[in-house]
């Protein structure tokens, strides 16, 4: 064992001063002056190791940790990295691990803030939203708590956040076509992308706390799938104008929950191809026809029925059409 109380750097990063001044003669903080930085970050590191000029000299830092060696329970790690913040006389923030990546004018690749992919050579372990299991293989697992105990512990912010931070990005989440198990995007198949507890909520907001819409499911396979708007909008879907349809399923209803609703089209023609039952009355403020010569306007079985108006009897009533024939029987 051997203890090392220094500051040390390797590789390159022996070229800075090791203190905060206005000209250092190592790549990384000439490149982070030149981006607008007015420190770099060698000067505050205890440890720093650049890259050198010698072509193998591709990675910074390598790490790596193994189970086999272990004697017992526990946990290999390849990179541990802690912040803590207790500084109770300036607004500082601690961060575990902070990573940038540049992709600068010119250069033909890409870069990525980081990547992390798990490879599983045993088997496929399935998990959902109420059981993890100690076999499974997790590209990101983000946890509260580190295990702690809940004595004295808050909830955090957030598992994920987004945020400008002088640039945006062009989609938050994208899952690329074959990255999800049970489809390939193209085939019809369906894999799960988000995998969520009932309960568990969409929300939509249009200024600081805010929210306009809640999307979520209530419990139980024959749980409802609920839109809650704060005021009064709609459900809006653009592509029924052009034709497309609503289908309900073998026994579904279309309930407007004992209110009057005006239900319109563009031809203000509403079309039913195997008729309307009403228990409580139809009323038309215009003509109401059959559409096929063949059909009627008649009664189901069982005690004849009347033709009925409405308003005074002593106002008459007419019997008119403007096609076929009236019969009565």
């Amino acid at each position: 064992m051997h203890y090392l109380a220094d500051r040390v750097f390797v590789g390159n990063a022996v070229n800075n001063k090791a203190s905060p001044v206005a000209s250092q003669a190592d790549w990384l903080t000439t490149f982070l002056l030149a981006r607008g930085r007015s420190v770099g970050f060698l000067e505050f590191s205890q440890m720093g190791v650049l890259t050198s000029s010698n072509s193998n000299s591709a990675n910074a830092i390598t790490a790596a940790a193994e189970t086999s060696n272990l004697g017992g329970l526990g946990n290999s790690i390849g990179v541990l990295g802690v912040g803590v913040n207790n500084n109770s006389s300036f607004t500082n923030g601690a961060f575990g691990a902070y990573y940038e990546a540049y992709r600068m004018s010119g250069s033909l690749g890409g870069c990525t803030g980081i990547e992390i992919d798990p490879i599983n050579y045993a088997s496929l372990v399935p998990i959902n939203p109420f059981a993890q299991n100690a076999a499974q293989t997790i590209g990101l697992q983000i946890a509260a708590g580190a295990s702690l105990g809940t004595a004295g512990q808050f909830g955090a912010s957030a598992g994920l956040n987004f945020w400008n931070n002088d640039a945006v990005f062009d989609k938050g989440i994208n899952f690329g076509f074959t990255a999800i198990n049970g489809t390939n995007g193209t085939d019809g198949n369906t894999g799960e992308a988000i995998a969520m507890a009932t309960g568990h909520a969409i929300t939509y907001y249009y200024g600081n706390n805010t929210k306009s819409w809640t999307l979520k499911a209530n419990i139980g396979v024959n749980g409802n799938y609920v839109f809650s708007s704060a005021g009064t909008g709609s459900v809006v879907v653009p592509a029924l104008t052009t034709g497309t349809k609503i289908f309900f399923p073998s026994g579904g209803i279309l309930d407007f929950n004992g209110g009057a609703y005006t239900v319109t089209h563009s031809t203000n023609l509403l079309l039913f191809s195997q008729g309307i039952f009403a228990t409580g009355g139809i009323t038309s403020g215009g003509n109401i026809r059959t559409q096929n010569p063949g059909a009627g306007i008649g009664y189901s079985a069982g005690a004849g029925g009347t033709v009925t108006q409405a308003t005074s009897k002593s106002t008459g009533m007419t019997l008119n059409t403007s096609t076929g024939q009236i019969t009565m029987n």
